[in-house]
């Protein structure tokens, strides 16, 4: 039993190491396509940000979405810090991204949702 102590005391510190990085790494922020969806219908105030370029945004978006790129999500005042704010992009990592930026800005409520590839609903081109 003493020399299980130090392993199980190396796999509790190993667990809780790990969970860190996934935070650190935005995934505590990440909900599915679906879940995103079923937020958009049940609550009319959460914010859906494309991250994408304009000329992506304008190719297909989500409806309602507002077109903030990655490059200048650090200086936008279009979002309020605690307003639900669901984000995504083509791919997903640069929704990851952009989460991790807005939460080290003080952002709390803040969720990525990957990208279009994985959008199963609605898509609108043009700046509607």
């Amino acid at each position: 039993m003493g020399d299980l102590l130090p392993v199980l005391a190396v796999m509790v510190i190993s667990w809780w190491a790990v969970q860190g990085i996934k935070i650190f790494l935005g995934r505590k922020y990440h909900i599915q396509p679906e879940e995103a969806m079923r937020i958009m219908k049940e609550d009319h105030n959460a914010r859906v940000v494309d991250v994408r370029n304009r000329s992506e945004y304008e190719q297909g978006h989500i409806p309602g979405a507002i077109c903030i790129p990655l490059n200048e999500i650090e200086s936008t005042d279009l979002l309020g810090v605690n307003e639900k704010i669901l984000v995504y992009c083509q791919m997903g990592s640069r929704s990851r991204e952009a989460v991790r930026k807005l939460a080290k800005m003080g952002y709390t409520d803040v969720h990525e949702f990957g990208g279009l590839n994985k959008w199963t609903g609605n898509i609108v081109k043009g700046n509607e």
